[in-house]
């Protein structure tokens, strides 16, 4: 998962709406999430459970402008994501849920959040979502190594 943004979802919204989806390899192609849509909007009802660890809150709005496109793939970023994903704890032992949010920022390019709901007051902000995910793994990786016994 990038970000929380489920590349496997996106897997999903392509085989729904038809396009092909090839698995990595070594991996079986198999549906990980099941998709309710509104009948009014047509859009997908929330929250949607992606496997085990990712939960999407809303599916956002697509902006199809400059910086909006992500460069190594062929989707947008849509304004207004927000999943929530489990992952190890930055403050104790043990995992946490995560919220991740992709929201607009003041020059009108895609601006990426995580916040832990373990420690709200520490968002991490970022242009991309690899940023934000870097912040939280060096705090994961300093709590768990003032843990470790030192030795002598």
């Amino acid at each position: 998962l990038y970000f929380g943004f489920c590349e496997d979802f996106i897997r999903v919204l392509q085989k729904l709406a038809g396009a092909e989806s090839k698995p990595e390899e070594g991996k079986t192609a198999n549906l990980i999430a099941k998709m309710e849509f509104d009948d009014a909007t047509g859009r997908p009802k929330t929250p949607i459970q992606v496997g085990r660890a990712c939960t999407i809150l809303e599916v956002g709005e697509v902006r199809v402008r400059d910086g909006w496109r992500e460069s190594k793939a062929d989707f947008y970023w849509p304004s207004g994501f927000k999943s929530t994903r489990t992952f190890p704890s930055m403050r104790q032992d043990g995992v946490c849920k995560y919220i991740c949010e992709v929201k607009e920022g003041e020059a009108g390019q895609p601006l990426f959040s995580v916040t832990c709901d373990d420690d709200p007051a520490a968002a991490f902000t970022a242009s991309s979502p690899s940023q934000c995910w870097l912040q939280v793994m060096d705090k994961v990786n300093a709590f768990r190594a003032a843990k470790r016994p030192r030795l002598s």
